[in-house]
């Protein structure tokens, strides 16, 4: 509840009057009057300029006045968002995303959710990027979590995180010691890549670019094999950060950008249909999902939960 003194000073000044303050909040105006006395002594100025028939504010009072209307918004705006959160003990919200992050970032964010909101329901479709901004335009899903959704499509950005494209390798490795790693210093040592997909194109295409020969050890289209290669020493791999979010929370990879390719730095967007009034229950995902976002500018990743890999399993296959 706002605060009853602040109450008592705001209907003053609205009214221009004690009396009609008092009328209006069913308070005596004898006790309005005191309590607007010993507010202006605690603050050592006048409020109100006391005239024959009424009040009026001084420049402090205007300044305390715009003030408190302002608090009174927000704690009005503050109540809605309660409400709106209570309301959503029941629903049902539905999100597109790419394989890493439905592997890594969603569980502890779901398991919280399911925790303090277990009538609410989820469904989950893993997609490319190009997919999940389909998905959310015609209506079939209500957020996406992707990379950089295209101008013009009807989309609203609800929050959005650099994700840079580089080099993964084991901690001991020769070159984590640099900052930024070039494809010409991977192409000295053995490299893991992927068969086929955006980052083999982007690798193809540098190294055509720029001269230099990329002779892999290995290609597969298992994520889980080409994290588990570079992770057991058996070569290097080039990958999106949002990929190995959970490897480098836990020390097990560090992630180097690669040199020279900042136009490989897509941003990873949560996102819903423009012009949508979202409900509930689709807010209260979104703002735990905005909450746990990765901050790789700031060289901080969220503390992720792959329980399937502690367990002694092994996640699905999938493109890395």
């Amino acid at each position: 509840m706002f605060a009853p003194l602040m109450r008592y000073f705001v209907e003053v000044a609205r009214e221009g009057s004690i009396r009609a303050a008092a009328e209006k909040l069913h308070i005596a105006a004898s006790a309005i009057n005191r309590h607007i006395l010993e507010y202006e002594e605690q603050l050592g100025t006048p409020l109100f300029e006391r005239l024959p028939r009424g009040m009026r504010l001084t420049q402090a009072g205007q300044i305390l006045f715009d003030t408190a209307k302002r608090l009174q918004q927000d704690y009005n705006y503050a109540v809605s968002e309660v409400d709106q959160i209570r309301q959503a003990k029941r629903g049902h919200v539905s999100l597109a995303t790419l394989h890493a992050l439905a592997e890594d970032l969603l569980p502890p964010v779901i398991h919280e959710l399911l925790q303090q909101h277990p009538a609410i329901r989820y469904s989950f479709v893993v997609r490319n990027s190009v997919e999940a901004v389909r998905l959310v335009s015609e209506d079939d899903i209500d957020l996406g979590l992707a990379y950089d959704p295209p101008p013009g499509a009807p989309l609203t950005v609800l929050h959005s995180a650099e994700m840079p494209t580089g080099v993964i390798l084991p901690p001991t490795h020769a070159l984590a010691r640099h900052e930024e790693i070039s494809l010409e210093q991977c192409a000295a040592f053995p490299i893991i890549l992927q068969r086929s997909g955006e980052m083999r194109e982007n690798i193809t295409r540098m190294q055509r670019e720029e001269g230099v020969p990329i002779e892999p050890v290995v290609e597969t289209d298992s994520a889980a094999m080409f994290r588990e290669l570079v992770m057991n020493g058996s070569g290097i791999g080039f990958v999106s950060l949002a990929a190995v979010l959970y490897e480098l929370s836990t020390g097990q990879l560090v992630f180097r950008p690669l040199a020279g390719h900042k136009e490989l730095h897509p941003r990873l967007c949560l996102f819903a249909k423009a012009g949508r009034q979202l409900p509930a229950v689709v807010r209260l995902l979104a703002d735990r999902l905005i909450a746990a976002f990765p901050s790789p500018v700031a060289g901080t990743y969220p503390q992720l939960s792959r329980a399937i890999r502690g367990a002694g399993g092994g996640p699905a296959s999938s493109q890395a």
